[in-house]
């Protein structure tokens, strides 16, 4: 991602006063049980870049759902014709303050890449939850699930940035149902 950020700086047109690129790529996976029958598996990914320009002190943007060297020409046009639309309007220039380019990676703390665990090892512990939730007669309604982000992001900019940072997120929750015959409660963790 990091290359094709480069890429995309590399290729801009002269008389650009600044640029920035910006990627993004999403993989996210959750899962349900509910009294013991798995009710839902969905896992997705999703990726794009946006590429934001200053030209003659107007922005464009426009952006990309594919991760393409083809794409990269048609979207930085489209950007800069935005900008120079946006010009004719404008009141006064955009004038940035300057900064120093920023350089960095950040990876957030992870022991095991939840992704890397098998479906039937997360599917197996939902189970076993939702089996010792049912434990309880009076349990009528008993459901578990988990979900896994994992998103992936790279930034550049023409005045000398690269950035980018991977940032892990999972979660669960598990939920009961109880009634007596008079009365109904419902109790989660975490409290939702």
């Amino acid at each position: 991602m990091r290359s094709f950020a480069k890429r995309v700086i590399e290729s801009l047109p002269r008389g650009v006063d600044y640029a920035d690129v910006r990627l993004t790529e999403t993989q996210s996976q959750s899962l349900m049980v509910k009294n013991g029958i798995v009710e839902s598996v969905t896992s997705g990914s999703d990726h794009g870049f946006g590429v934001r320009v200053l030209l003659k002190g107007a922005w464009g943007f426009s952006s990309s759902a594919r991760l393409e060297n083809a794409e990269i020409p048609r979207v930085i046009r489209s950007a800069v014709d935005i900008a120079r639309a946006s010009g004719l309007s404008r009141p006064e220039p955009v004038k940035l303050a300057p900064q120093p380019p920023a350089q960095g990676y950040y990876r957030s703390l992870v022991r095991k890449d939840p992704f890397a665990v098998s479906l039937e090892k997360k599917i197996s512990l939902l189970l076993e939850a939702d089996r010792l939730l049912r434990k309880n007669r009076k349990i009528k309604v008993a459901s578990s699930s988990m979900w896994f982000i994992k998103e992936k992001k790279v930034f550049a900019s023409s005045e000398g940035s690269l950035t980018s940072q991977e940032i892990t997120e999972c979660g669960g929750e598990i939920s009961a149902l109880a009634t007596d015959g008079s009365e109904v409660q419902i109790r989660s963790y975490p409290n939702m």
